[in-house]
C-alpha cells in the first residue's frame, strides 16, 4: 500500500481532501485578508507623501 502524501482528509476522515487545492485556496484567502488589512496603511501612506510633495522645499 502507498501513501500519498499529497492527500489527506477532512475532520470528516470519510471525505478526502487533496492538499494542494487546499493550500492554494487557503492562501488566496489569506492574501484577500492582508489587501483588506492593509488597505488604511496604504491610503495613510499616500496622504503623507501627497503632503510631503506639496510642501515648497528650503
Amino acid at each position: 500500500m502507498s501513501i500519498n502524501k499529497d492527500k489527506g482528509t477532512t475532520v470528516d476522515t470519510s471525505i478526502p481532501v487533496d492538499l494542494k487545492i487546499w493550500k492554494e485556496a487557503l492562501v488566496r484567502e489569506m492574501r484577500q485578508l492582508m489587501r483588506e488589512e492593509l488597505e488604511p496603511l496604504h491610503e495613510c501612506l499616500d496622504q503623507v507623501e501627497n503632503a510631503r510633495v506639496e510642501q515648497p522645499q528650503p
